[in-house]
């Protein structure tokens, strides 16, 4: 009987520590400013150069489609590891492509996913640079330096330009590169991440005078989709509040 008390006392404490964020509603409640989307997570959320991301990436590009400067800047980071934002960076620049826009994707996450995804692909490297498609590039230059818009970034930039950040547990390079962004969208995964972690990354943008976050809730509850039946079912649109 002690055990089973000591037992219920220490899941109490450890979860009242945690507080993983759950829910829409609880994120608009931790938010300095109305979470207005949710993407669902799936398996195998990259569907392949050639296919069209789920129509929940296209709606990401919202802001980017209404605005007229050119290049538009956005920043993609996880608020932990395994948020998706490498997947959704990837996904924005093949959606824009969808749509008559060229991109390019600046790999700022040094364990280089979206390169391993492309090369899967069968795309081509070329020194720092990697052509994914026709009017998308990947650029993964080392010791990359965020606090400013590389030479070398700029060269290439035409319509859209993406950087695909470290999780902000792991790294601040957002924080010192969002001033520099027309918006940054922050990944948070249902369940897998702390209020507190997510109070401390919105805190940090604030400071750092980033002209508009956009918030995701990722819902792992989608996680159970088999992956023979991503391409067979219609992602869901993704909701406004």
């Amino acid at each position: 009987v002690a055990g089973l008390i000591l037992g219920v006392l220490s899941m109490l404490s450890t979860e009242g520590k945690r507080q993983p964020v759950r829910s829409l509603a609880q994120l608009n409640g931790l938010a300095f400013h109305p979470v207005y989307r949710i993407i669902p997570e799936l398996r195998q959320p990259f569907r392949g150069v050639g296919k069209a991301p789920a129509e929940s990436y296209e709606t990401l590009l919202v802001n980017f489609r209404r605005s007229d400067k050119r290049p538009y800047r956005i920043g993609v980071v996880g608020i932990a590891k395994d948020s998706g934002a490498s997947t959704t960076a990837l996904n924005l620049a093949l959606a824009a492509e969808r749509h008559g826009h060229s991109s390019v994707v600046v790999e700022a996450d040094q364990r280089h996913p979206i390169r391993r995804i492309a090369f899967r692909q069968g795309a081509q490297s070329t020194g720092d640079l990697t052509k994914v498609s026709e009017h998308v590039t990947l650029v993964s230059p080392d010791g990359l330096n965020t606090a400013e818009v590389p030479a070398e970034v700029q060269k290439l930039e035409r319509d859209l330009t993406i950087f695909d950040f470290e999780p902000t547990t792991i790294s601040a390079e957002y924080a010192f590169a969002a001033s520099n962004l027309d918006e940054i969208i922050v990944l948070v995964r249902a369940s897998r991440v702390a209020s507190v972690d997510f109070l401390r990354a919105q805190q940090a943008l604030a400071d750092s005078g980033c002209p508009l976050v956009t918030v995701v809730l990722a819902r792992t509850s989608d996680l159970e989709v088999l992956p023979d039946a991503v391409e067979a079912r219609e992602a869901p649109k993704a909701l406004l509040h």
